[in-house]
């Protein structure tokens, strides 16, 4: 995860330790805490009067992220929606693990593997001159 972290804007990772931090004892603060990373993860994109879901969407529509990531909008919408209806605290730990795990997700598309490609060209290209 360190590797993933170096790579993000330096809110979005503080943010995000912030919730993992809650996770345990407190998923339904850990959860508004992902949605805070999240929301900093995506700021440079753009969107900013958009919600969490419209942003992801967004993202996709333009070619930032692939199409399966949206499942995880759709997750998330019924999560919180049987958890409104059943369980709370359930939905609260279910919607702290897929916020988690979307984050990770969005972080590796948006930010690490640009960054990987980045240097994979430019040790490519060094190459290619010293031969």
């Amino acid at each position: 995860m360190a590797e993933i972290l170096s790579e993000l804007p330096t809110e979005a990772a503080r943010a995000y330790l912030a919730a993992r931090s809650l996770m345990e004892q407190h998923p339904d603060l850990a959860a508004e805490r992902f949605r805070k990373a999240l929301d900093l993860l995506c700021l440079k994109f753009g969107g900013d009067n958009l919600s969490l879901a419209d942003k992801i969407r967004d993202l996709s529509a333009r070619g930032h992220l692939p199409a399966q990531l949206l499942e995880a909008v759709e997750a998330l919408r019924i999560v919180d929606n049987v958890g409104a209806r059943e369980s709370p605290s359930k939905a609260a730990s279910a919607e702290a693990w897929i916020l988690d795990s979307l984050f990770k997700l969005l972080a590796q598309y948006l930010y690490v593997l640009p960054a990987k490609t980045f240097k994979m060209r430019s040790i490519t290209r060094h190459s290619a001159r010293t031969v």
